[in-house]
Order: structure tokens, then sequence, then C-alpha cells
């Protein structure tokens, strides 16, 4: 009897996991081979995006780029890096993505800054921000940016990679 009740209870067990697990699932339709989001790229109403990434490290506290749709075909692109403490040197280098008719993303452009210091009005380099337009590309597409984030600190280096969504860049 012990037996059939340990086998009942066991089938009970995997019969609610398998029923719970599409509550968690995500309900995206994704093309893992090009790495898009079918139904992101599907609303046109989203005009900004951000990818975030929160983990955080010995020196970089959280790190992030965006990309908005300003308008008149302008592109707006924004990253920012924080760090716990101050440190040596941050580096952004982002890069912007353009979806093609064959839906792949293509690099068209990048952008690269390099922080010290310096250019921090009290010495003490702890956070690291870009914000510009881009205004010579195409409109009618979707484009994306993905950033690399380097934090130096007393020869000792360290990174994280953030990506936002796609967004569709319009003209009027």
């Amino acid at each position: 009897m012990k037996h059939i009740l340990k086998r009942i209870l066991a089938m009970g067990v995997i019969c609610c996991l398998t029923y719970a697990m599409p509550v968690f699932a995500d309900n995206r339709v994704t093309d893992s081979e090009n790495d898009i989001y079918v139904s992101r790229l599907e609303m046109p109403n989203v005009n900004k995006a951000r990818g975030v990434n929160n983990t955080r490290g010995a020196y970089i506290s959280v790190s992030n780029a965006g990309i908005t749709n300003v308008g008149n075909g302008v592109i707006g692109v924004s990253a920012l890096t924080t760090a716990h403490e101050s440190v040596d040197k941050i580096r952004i280098h982002l890069y912007l993505d353009r979806l093609n008719e064959s839906k792949k993303w293509i690099q068209v452009d990048d952008f690269d800054y390099t922080f010290t210091p310096e250019d921090a009005p009290d010495g003490n380099l702890t956070m690291a921000s870009i914000d510009i337009e881009v205004t010579d590309q195409p409109s009618g597409y979707y484009y994306r940016v993905r950033g690399t984030h380097g934090v130096w600190k007393n020869g000792v280096s360290e990174s994280q990679s953030t990506r936002t969504d796609g967004v569709m860049i319009t003209n009027p």
C-alpha cells in the first residue's frame, strides 16, 4: 500500500510541475538564429527600449543602454555605467544594429567613449553616461543598441554587456 501511495504522490508532483510550467513561460515568439523578439518588433507604438545588466560586479554597479525613436528619422542612443567606488577608467562602446529585409541584425555604426577621473567634476570617477542623436541612418527600419561597458581600477578590468530590443525609427 505504501508503494502505491508513493507512486501516486510522485505522479501528482510530476503533473503539477508539468501543468505549472506554461505559467512561467515567456510568451514572446523568438527567432533564436537572429536573436530577435518578433512580438516586440510587431508593436509599432513602442518608441524606446532599454537593456540593463543588473549583475553586480566587484567594480561595476549597473550598466544600461537605450534606444529611442526621437522622430523625423532621428535615433536617440544612450548608455550609463556606474561603479561602486571611484575607478581609474570607464569605457562604453556602443554598437548600432539595423534589422534588414532578411530579418538579420547588421551593425551599421559604433560609438566608443572613454572616461577618466579628469572628466568627473570632483575627480572621483564613479559614473559615465552618453546621450547622442544619430541622424545619418535611413528611417523605416528597426534598430537596436548593443553595449560593452568596461571599468578599470589598479590594473584590474571588469566588463558587462547590454542589448536593447528593436525600435522602429520613423520619419514623420
